[in-house]
């Protein structure tokens, strides 16, 4: 064994990389710490106005649907609409017609006036046509906020 011997005492270790190698991995890591100092300090961080999303407010999201033109999907993000009320939903806007103000949602077969509160806040104003002008109804309450988090 002495040839493993000889290969070990011949391999020196700390000589992985030429030493011109060396230089250039320093440089680049040098580099790169220079330019992560240049984004803290553009983005603020010398300043203390770096966001930490730990500590960042909640974002407020308005939340609305068109009753009239929403897809199944959109239908059940609302409270209280699962798929299959929401199918149905869809179904009787294609069968019987547009809803032309929210009692309408009514007549769709598992829709209660419980479910027709709840979802209120997030319901667009339902638009009808009359004598070529446009007019929006007032069954429509304000908008919901919701936090997004």
């Amino acid at each position: 064994m002495p040839a493993e011997n000889d290969l070990h005492e011949k391999l020196d270790w700390r000589q992985l990389l030429r030493r011109v190698d060396q230089v250039a991995v320093a440089l680049l890591v040098l580099s790169a710490l220079a330019a992560m100092a240049v984004y803290w300090f553009a983005s603020g961080g010398h300043r203390g106005q770096l966001i930490e999303i730990d500590r960042a407010p909640p974002l407020q999201a308005v939340f609305l649907v068109n009753i009239n033109e929403a897809a199944p999907a959109e239908l059940t993000q609302l409270p209280g609409i699962g798929k299959e009320l929401a199918r149905r939903i869809v179904v009787s806007r294609e069968r019987e017609g547009r809803f032309l103000e929210e009692r309408d949602l009514l007549r769709v077969n598992g829709m209660g006036a419980r479910t027709l509160e709840r979802i209120h806040p997030f319901l667009l104003p339902m638009s009808t046509f009359t004598d070529g002008q446009r007019q929006f109804s007032t069954t429509a309450g304000p908008s919901q906020l919701l936090n997004v988090d």
